[in-house]
């Protein structure tokens, strides 16, 4: 596996509030044509305390919630939720692919923007996405 496979660009602009700023996150597939691909990238910012996944926990944990949907195939529903309810004031959204589903081919990139309404709080950015093909890695 090459050791470029993706590359992010996060780039904070001045928001409304004294301390809220739009955080535009930029994802782009390095691979090299017929490498790697990717599922939706899913992207939360949040205070620190969210973990996407905690190496060693069991898929009992509320730790693992999401993950595993992500991992096998490509689902942020589950992770969408639980980060709902473990981070209500944080910010999330899913990338999805520039051309249509269901993956990022190499070269291929895309942009959003999160909104941080208190950046001294949120401004942890977590993310996952499925790596295309397999059936259980994930970034």
């Amino acid at each position: 596996m090459q050791s470029k496979m993706i590359a992010f660009a996060v780039v904070a602009a001045a928001g409304t509030g004294a301390l809220a700023q739009n955080i535009e996150v930029t994802f782009e597939n390095l691979q090299a044509p017929g490498g790697l691909s990717f599922t939706p990238l899913w992207l939360g910012l949040g205070d620190g305390s969210f973990d996407v996944f905690t190496p060693g926990s069991s898929s009992e944990t509320p730790a693992f919630d999401g993950i595993t949907q992500i991992a096998e195939v490509g689902d942020t529903a589950a992770i969408t939720s639980r980060f709902d309810a473990e981070q209500a004031a944080g910010s999330q959204t899913t990338l999805l692919e520039p051309n249509g589903p269901p993956v990022f081919s190499p070269g291929e990139s895309a942009t959003a923007t999160l909104n941080s309404s208190d950046a001294s709080i949120y401004r942890f950015l977590n993310f996952a996405s499925m790596v295309v093909p397999s059936n259980d890695l994930f970034v």
